[in-house]
């Protein structure tokens, strides 16, 4: 019978967990940091409920993605949700980005601790 139980385990559960730690490791005060940022980014013209699975996305993104670029994530928006984006808010978003890989890579600091001032980043 324990050879069934082997069905049961989900092996994709555990890398998704490692792989939302090693993104996000506050969790879920880093999912609203992120989530609060792409809203005002946009001028609070979506509201959360479409936000968060565009940020989370766009986090994995550009995590995941060797040399990350604007186009890469124009790409990436473009399959579901360019539309809610204009030019200048799409280089904020993908600003944004770039400061959170290089605060995790640098500094080991995540969405909930890069805080914005005078239009920068900083952490």
């Amino acid at each position: 019978m324990n050879f069934f139980n082997i069905f049961k385990k989900d092996p994709w559960k555990k890398i998704f967990k490692e792989m939302n730690k090693a993104i996000l490791p506050n969790s879920e005060d880093d999912i609203v940091a992120g989530t609060n940022e792409l809203m005002n980014i946009l001028n609070n013209t979506i509201d959360e409920e479409k936000a968060r699975p565009i940020f989370l996305k766009s986090i994995a993104i550009s995590y995941f993605s060797e040399g990350f670029t604007k186009q890469r994530l124009i790409e990436h928006l473009d399959r579901y949700c360019l539309q809610f984006f204009n030019d200048d808010q799409v280089d904020k978003f993908y600003g944004y980005l770039v400061a959170l890989r290089i605060a995790m890579g640098t500094s080991k600091k995540s969405a909930s601790e890069v805080k914005k001032k005078d239009g920068k980043y900083y952490w």
